[in-house]
């Protein structure tokens, strides 16, 4: 499961930039 952590969080903030980018 601590190798699934890091996955998480790059999900998250990949989730977080594309919401950016359609505000945009």
């Amino acid at each position: 499961i601590g190798n699934l952590e890091p996955y998480h969080y790059n999900f998250s903030k990949f989730k977080i930039w594309h919401r950016y980018l359609n505000g945009m």
